[in-house]
């Protein structure tokens, strides 16, 4: 279904990033791909559940273990499941992320 992943973007661990499902409505329960947007200094917090179509606008924060799918606003901070939006980040986003990774 396709990923993007913008710069300095975190994705914490035990997170899902789905971007097919099935046509639920559909004689033949077809497959189907949606892409997966996430912008810079995005952060996705563990366990969290990305679908399919789904669009993470810059600086947008997305709580442990909630579950997103649709369009976010950029520096919006959603939790839940399904995802509400319940703040809004006041930062400059000038910082950018360096760590060790598993996979290359």
């Amino acid at each position: 279904g396709k990923l993007h992943i913008g710069n300095n973007v975190s994705i914490s661990i035990y997170s899902k990033l789905v971007s097919a499902s099935h046509k639920l409505n559909n004689d033949y329960f077809e497959y189907q791909f949606h892409p997966i947007v996430i912008e810079d200094y995005a952060f996705v917090g563990a366990g969290a559940i990305i679908l399919e179509g789904t669009h993470l606008g810059k600086g947008c924060c997305i709580g442990a273990g909630s579950i997103v799918k649709g369009d976010y606003e950029a520096g919006g901070i959603y939790i839940g499941n399904p995802a509400k939006l319940v703040g809004s980040r006041k930062c400059n986003y000038s910082y950018e992320l360096y760590q060790e990774y598993y996979f290359r």
